[in-house]
């Protein structure tokens, strides 16, 4: 069950690749960003704890701000239309078992999940307000959900759902099936290419993880101020015993799943069926 959008080029539409280097070097570089501003605050040199929208607040405060902000939106919306492309026409000819529908669903929600990050960069070109950090939206949409009936119920499978992401960074990190779509390397190259992405998809697997478990200890609260982002389960390690190690070692860990995805990027080809 696949569709056609085109000429294809290893069984995808000819413009895919492109389309997706481009999306994953921009999501590299928010990444890579995000991970350092952690680890100086971790260490002490200035910095701040930072989620994706932060990242890109400080990009639009550099020389030529508005212009590199544009290159931010072009660049996720590249992200997002492959992460569609993936879930729609199934390039990757994962097929239509219960399976593989589960995991281009999945495609699908991180493709419009990254939408909103396209979009907040697009109006922080224009000027306008960026409408809060990440933690503040995790806040607003518990919120909404604990209004709604059975709620806190929603907003449990929510948390549930958020760890299961997580998990299945853990899963990704110890399959390495990355290393299935990239064109000829050295034997250096790939494993630079596979510990690097092993290192990164453990780090975010462990911010997905306690994401998820803040929503779950918003539900069971009844609190939706207990619900927090990335920038905000950031903080919440600083402020633990060993803060400064747990921060400095979970940023690291976000940092180098930045340089994981700057050359993922470079190296990205379409696998062939």
């Amino acid at each position: 069950m696949s569709i056609s959008l085109g000429p294809t080029l290893q069984g995808a539409p000819r413009w895919a690749e492109p389309v997706a280097r481009a999306g994953y070097a921009t999501k590299g570089v928010i990444y890579t960003l995000l991970g350092a501003l952690s680890c100086m605050a971790a260490l002490g040199l200035g910095g701040k704890t930072s989620g994706s929208r932060g990242a890109v607040s400080t990009i639009g405060q550099q020389p030529f701000g508005s212009v590199l902000l544009w290159l931010v939106c072009a660049g996720m919306s590249c992200y997002v239309v492959w992460k569609l492309t993936q879930a729609i026409a199934d390039p990757e000819d994962r097929g239509a078992g219960w399976t593989a529908l589960g995991q281009r669903l999945f495609l699908a929600c991180s493709g419009v999940g990254y939408s909103f990050l396209a979009f907040f960069a697009g109006k922080a070109a224009l000027g306008a307000p960026g409408g809060g950090d990440d933690g503040s939206t995790q806040k607003a949409i518990s919120a909404q959900l604990l209004q709604a009936p059975f709620g806190r119920w929603a907003l449990a499978l929510v948390g549930v759902a958020v760890i299961g992401v997580g998990l299945r960074q853990f899963m990704r990190a110890y399959q390495a099936g990355f290393m299935d779509r990239t064109r000829t390397m050295s034997a250096a190259q790939r494993k630079g290419l596979r510990v690097s992405g092993r290192i990164g998809l453990s780090a975010r697997g462990v911010v997905f993880g306690l994401i998820g478990a803040f929503f779950v200890q918003a539900a069971v609260t009844a609190d939706p101020d207990k619900a927090e982002g990335l920038s905000g389960v950031l903080d919440e390690l600083a402020r633990t015993s060993y803060g400064a190690a747990l921060l400095g070692s979970v940023a690291a860990g976000l940092c180098v799943f930045g340089l994981f995805s700057l050359a993922r990027g470079y190296f990205f080809a379409i696998k062939q069926r």
